[in-house]
């Protein structure tokens, strides 16, 4: 007969009925987490969540996972995470939570697991004062807890290396590549930096950050990917560019980050950068016993390199989108209200003094300017007499809080979106433009 747990009360967060109760993961539950998750996903998952663990990623920690345990047989069927992230909203910094790793035992599904866990972290992200949730996953599942699709993500250009031309024989190589280090951190750093300001919301990556990165990629760790500097012929360095350290699928070289510095020709270096991919395709399939034939540049939408090379990247990849939860909306856009209150002193409403009413129908949102400043954002109840000044059903405003979406393409695509005359589609669309963004 299996051990039965004596788990301690006050470690429980909850109990969950029919032997099954809900608490934070400790040191002792590393190993079983690990076979756990390599059995629902994959054994590259296992090793993802070790880094998580073992700090390689300073993400996360063993005490920010949630495990639902059966105290009847002491094993783990469900469990997540909460990871830690810093974006920003034009120049705002704010903090962020992002469930990760979300995984059930197919025996223990539809039990309401993974919604307990759920809020568990959405509490625990709240408290230490995230002002947002993110996640990507399962197509329409995090709706049920309080998510909309409201950033793009993994926009993509797909190149052959059938295409990429190739160097002039006896010409050198204008640029090459090297492994970095973490002594080049400050550069990596500022590089990240200035690339991100095109960006409405992006992640902030600092220099202890790349550090680790750069550790990590000339780590033996399986999930690692390949950092690499660029640098010119007398070794200056000119960008960065990262990519898996093994083929997806059995043919494609995937980029997740590539940057120049400020003032450097995107076209004469990715040429360099493209003929340095298909080596390393090459060595990777020759490792893997796969054949390479393909790169994909998983970058950012609207990232310099699709127009620099724009006839070597012919296939574009549909994005896929984050999920957004933003738990308090008003003290959300308090916080951004410099970017607001900026956006409207550079158009048609200089000065704007007034309110700005905005219904989500069982709920609302009020904005008061004065003189071009945000003086008051509080919630708001519209009512049948006072139906506010511009209307969206359940969480699409977050599509155009985040520059998603714009005010048209949203009346277009939802008939009950609307503004109430000239005045108010002057102002969400002064203050809301759609506007790209991309987190890392």
């Amino acid at each position: 007969m299996p051990e039965t747990t004596t788990e301690p009360h006050q470690s429980i967060l909850r109990d969950l009925g029919g032997g099954l109760i809900l608490r934070r993961a400790r040191a002792q539950d590393i190993e079983p987490l690990l076979a756990f998750f390599s059995r629902i996903f994959s054994p590259r998952a296992g090793s993802e969540i070790r880094a998580v663990i073992d700090g390689a990623w300073q993400v996360g920690k063993i005490e920010q996972f949630t495990v639902v345990e059966d105290t009847t047989s002491g094993q783990i069927v469900s469990s997540l995470t909460l990871l830690d992230k810093t974006c920003r909203y034009g120049e705002i910094p704010f903090g962020v939570g992002q469930p990760e790793f979300v995984a059930t035992d197919p025996a223990y599904r539809r039990r309401g697991l993974v919604r307990a866990q759920m809020e568990i972290v959405h509490a625990w992200s709240e408290a230490r004062g995230d002002k947002m949730q993110i996640i990507d996953g399962i197509r329409n599942y995090y709706r049920q807890f309080g998510y909309e699709y409201a950033l793009e993500m993994n926009a993509g250009r797909v190149g052959f290396k059938s295409y990429v031309p190739k160097l002039q024989d006896g010409a050198s190589e204008p640029y090459r590549l090297r492994p970095a280090t973490s002594d080049d951190a400050p550069f990596l750093a500022a590089t990240y930096a200035a690339a991100q300001r095109h960006y409405l919301v992006s992640s902030i990556m600092d220099e202890r950050a790349w550090r680790q990165i750069a550790a990590r990629s000339e780590s033996d760790e399986p999930t690692r990917r390949a950092l690499r500097m660029i640098e010119t012929s007398s070794s200056a360095p000119v960008g960065y560019l990262l990519y898996d350290n093994t083929l997806r699928g059995d043919h494609q070289v995937f980029i997740v980050g590539y940057e120049l510095a400020p003032d450097v020709p995107w076209h004469a270096v990715s040429l360099s950068v493209l003929r340095y991919l298909c080596a390393e395709g090459e060595a990777m399939a020759g490792h893997e016993n796969k054949a390479f034939g393909t790169f994909h540049f998983s970058v950012g939408p609207q990232h310099p390199v699709h127009e620099a090379i724009d006839d070597l990247l012919p296939r574009h990849l549909a994005p896929y989108t984050w999920y957004i939860r933003i738990p308090n909306l008003a003290d959300f856009v308090q916080h951004i209200a410099p970017v607001l209150e900026r956006r409207l002193a550079e158009s048609v409403l200089v000065g704007h003094t007034g309110e700005l009413k905005l219904s989500f129908y069982r709920s609302g949102l009020r904005l008061v300017f004065e003189q071009g400043t945000l003086r008051t954002v509080e919630p708001w109840q519209p009512t049948v007499e006072d139906g506010g000044m511009a209307s969206f059903p359940d969480l699409t405003f977050l599509r155009l809080l985040l520059g998603y979406r714009s005010l048209e393409e949203l009346e277009y695509a939802f008939a009950d979106c609307t503004h109430e005359d000239d005045l108010a589609r002057a102002l969400v669309r002064a203050l809301f433009p759609k506007h790209i963004s991309f987190i890392f």
